[in-house]
């Protein structure tokens, strides 16, 4: 009898970008994650590169080992790095995890979860500026 693997099928539209973030375990896995001789509730923010941003969630890489399901509190921030002036704030649950080489570097999908209001609208703003860029982006090729 042979099994066949799940597969996974993007209900969004996936947008790439490049940002700086910070992250945090929730309180839910801080028992679950530990950074060399620190336990992750005193651990600095993780900081790592938003790489590509959909309405189901994000791709992003960092230096530091997430586990499957962990959930994290995410802070997208601007072009300037701000981290008290974040861009998107929300509460993700990372779906996959790989390493991509050996510096090591992880390339993490996260799913978000207990979304708000605040939370939707901000999304929304940042999706349709991702949208009207690209568009921009493509008018600009086809003249070219």
């Amino acid at each position: 009898m042979f099994l066949k693997a799940a597969s996974y099928a993007r209900t969004s539209e996936r947008h790439e970008i490049v940002l700086p973030l910070r992250m945090r375990p929730s309180r839910q896995t801080c028992e679950r994650v530990r950074f060399k001789g620190e336990t992750a509730t005193n651990a600095q923010p993780i900081q790592g590169d938003l790489i590509d941003l959909s309405r189901g969630g994000v791709g992003f890489m960092c230096s530091r080992f997430l586990p499957k399901g962990a959930r994290l509190e995410l802070r997208v921030c601007g072009i300037d790095a701000d981290p008290a002036r974040p861009i998107l704030v929300s509460s993700v649950r990372v779906q996959r995890i790989r390493m991509t080489d050996s510096r090591p570097a992880y390339l993490i999908g996260a799913a978000f979860v207990d979304s708000d209001a605040v939370f939707e609208h901000d999304l929304e703003l940042l999706l349709n500026r991702l949208r009207a860029a690209e568009t921009d982006q493509s008018d600009t090729t086809e003249v070219a």
